[in-house]
């Protein structure tokens, strides 16, 4: 080969080198920025809003509230979808298996995050290792109600009915906290009722309404849409509530240790990146304390209040400890 040859093929290689070196330096350099690009525009498509009830109850409307007003805040459509059954479960379930990219998150409550796993041995989720809180944005107490078809219009007439007929007085409940507060009650009055489970508050209701079931336990925003339907026996919380002036508590009618309530808060699959835990708490802080959503709740008969994630956290293990202690004074026990 002669000297000339020897020199182009030198350059040659040099002048691969050279470019095979940029190229290499140009991905490293571009691929950090890419990642970050792609965490930034987290979301880039729709939201799914898992509510574990059916359509029509009273978190449902509160969870499709939520959901409007949280896409509004992330630029995209964040979409309710209904996965009711087995106490919560089906649709709690579904979250925590899910991928933790922010695309799935759900509307949480007492019973899901609490109940269901001090009741049940098998539980399909571990809520505290397989979901992550992001934010409470609401509480909301219970009511005891009778269907106009029972002659009953107060507790005490409700209570002197139970014992005429022990066992035979239906109650219709949809699992967690309410099963609860129908176990209070019975420990409480020494009564005996036959309860009736259905799939969320919105069968218990049209249960109720048709007179299918005596009693019902409900979420005490179903007096402010369908109050004059039923009849309001008692209210679990403290004191009367603001929009439902005329319902007594159950302290009031001689009857301890019935203050429950249930409350609403979000939370996705255990492990969403950084980037996307940041977005999500701010859009879940700004959502839950804006002027047009609190007004929303209020006229649901739903009591607005937020909590941020480490502060729900901590709230969450709060409650764990105070429904342990509930459970082992009632009749419901682990299945």
């Amino acid at each position: 080969m002669s000297d000339t040859s020897r020199q182009q093929a030198t350059k040659g290689k040099v002048a691969f080198r050279r470019s095979l070196w940029l190229r290499v330096m140009t991905l490293l350099l571009a691929t950090p920025l890419l990642g970050a690009h792609a965490f930034a525009q987290y979301p880039d498509r729709t939201i799914r809003l898992v509510h574990a009830w059916a359509a029509g109850s009273a978190t449902d409307g509160a969870a499709r509230a939520f959901a409007k007003e949280l896409g509004d805040r992330l630029g995209q459509s964040v979409v309710v979808d209904n996965k009711p059954g087995a106490e919560g479960i089906i649709g709690t379930a579904y979250v925590a298996k899910a991928q933790p990219d922010g695309y799935n998150l759900i509307v949480t409550s007492m019973g899901t995050m609490v109940l269901n796993d001090l009741l049940h041995a098998k539980l399909q989720y571990n809520p505290r290792e397989d979901l992550e809180p992001l934010g409470l944005f609401a509480k909301s107490s219970f009511i005891l109600v009778a269907s106009n078809k029972f002659a009953a219009t107060n507790l005490d007439e409700v209570l002197k009915r139970v014992k005429q007929q022990p066992g035979e007085v239906s109650i219709g409940l949809f699992g967690g906290i309410t099963d609860l507060i129908a176990s209070a009650l019975s420990a409480e009055t020494g009564s005996k009722l036959l309860h009736v489970r259905y799939q969320g508050g919105a069968p218990t209701l049209n249960a109720v309404l048709s007179g299918e079931v005596n009693l019902g336990v409900l979420p005490a925003a179903y007096a402010v849409l369908h109050g004059t339907k039923f009849r309001v026996i008692g209210v679990t919380s403290p004191t009367r509530l603001s929009y439902l002036p005329d319902a007594p508590t159950f302290a009031e009618q001689g009857v301890q240790r019935m203050e429950f309530a249930n409350w609403y808060g979000v939370h996705g699959p255990r492990g969403l990146p950084e980037t996307v835990r940041s977005v999500l708490h701010s859009a879940v802080k700004e959502t839950a304390e804006s002027a047009q959503f609190i007004e929303q709740l209020k006229r649901m008969g739903i009591e607005p209040e937020f909590l941020n994630a480490e502060q729900f956290a901590k709230f969450l293990a709060a409650e764990r400890v105070k429904y342990t202690r509930l459970l082992e004074n009632s009749e419901l026990r682990r299945r």
